[in-house]
């Protein structure tokens, strides 16, 4: 398997942060102008997402069978697709994806630009991918449920912080309505994303007690797998921190009667921020991916 299911697993989560992230990311933030104009590059990601999970299905089936993508028949691939979870899940996905991509480019916009909830399928279908879908009964669907609020949570955040990045980086036509717009976005999501951050570490706490009994965790720590687990929470700590500089700091500064020059140095900053913290969690994207194929109890070291 080496790189490549990691590398698509990673594509296909960025690539769900533009289809349902941005999306959900203009509707708390009422950004409707951005997203009106972002359509056409939504619309394509939705393609995109399709290729990419169609491709990662293939890998997937490959792996399974301990041969080469290429040796691939319909034999093997027609049962896995029809007869398992991962196959349904595909299955979904693909369907919600082209749900956005037509209602992306050819269906007149919605007041929030896009609709969201086909986007928010696809998210969900992730969770078959997982480890949660391993387990059985009960406690199986408390793992996906937990599972799929968390990856719903995490394009949130991700899509608004390509949103955000997306209005800082064009050209700045007029610093006053820029930055008075930035900040009252930013400040329109900031409950939101208190609500985000604490959903997310409530339900990625809880997916790891589902994964991992309390005694496992001390071994687990220590194996390869609990390293990039904890380099992850790592990195999503530098994410609140740089989450609280843009609230508490950076965002106020805007709001506030600066001359043009101050204005314009203060969104420098918003935009160095923003920009450090997307390419943290993109980083972190590639971790779930690289710990989506690794086993959290087994002896990588």
């Amino acid at each position: 398997m080496g790189w490549a299911l990691p590398a698509l697993r990673w594509a296909l989560y960025t690539d769900l942060c533009i289809v349902f992230g941005v999306p959900m990311a203009a509707a708390l933030t009422q950004s409707r102008g951005v997203i009106v104009s972002a359509r056409g590059v939504i619309g394509w990601a939705s393609g995109i997402g399709i290729a990419v999970s169609l491709g990662g299905f293939l890998l997937t089936a490959a792996n399974m069978a301990g041969i080469q993508p290429t040796e691939l028949d319909r034999g093997l691939v027609l049962p896995m697709l029809t007869g398992t979870a991962v196959g349904a899940a595909l299955m979904v996905r693909c369907v919600a994806l082209a749900v956005c991509a037509w209602q992306a480019m050819f269906r007149a916009p919605t007041p929030i630009g896009l609709p969201i909830s086909p986007g928010a399928v696809a998210v969900a279908t992730l969770a078959w991918s997982g480890h949660a879908a391993a387990s059985l009964g009960v406690a199986g669907w408390a793992r996906l449920a937990g599972d799929i609020v968390h990856l719903l949570g995490a394009h949130i955040w991700v899509g608004t912080l390509m949103l955000f990045a997306g209005t800082l980086l064009r050209p700045l036509r007029n610093v006053y309505a820029t930055s008075t717009q930035t900040a009252e976005a930013l400040s329109r999501f900031a409950f939101s994303g208190s609500v985000i951050v604490a959903v997310l570490a409530a339900s990625g706490v809880a997916n790891i007690l589902f994964l991992v009994a309390l005694p496992e965790i001390p071994r687990v720590i220590r194996s390869f797998y609990g390293r990039l687990l904890l380099f992850k929470l790592a990195l999503f700590l530098a994410m609140l921190g740089l989450a609280a500089l843009n609230r508490f700091a950076l965002v106020p500064s805007l709001a506030q009667p600066l001359p043009v020059e101050a204005r314009h140095a203060a969104i420098r900053k918003l935009r160095i921020s923003v920009s450090l913290e997307l390419l943290t969690a993109l980083t972190v994207l590639a971790l779930v991916a690289w710990l989506g194929a690794l086993d959290p109890l087994g002896n990588e070291n």
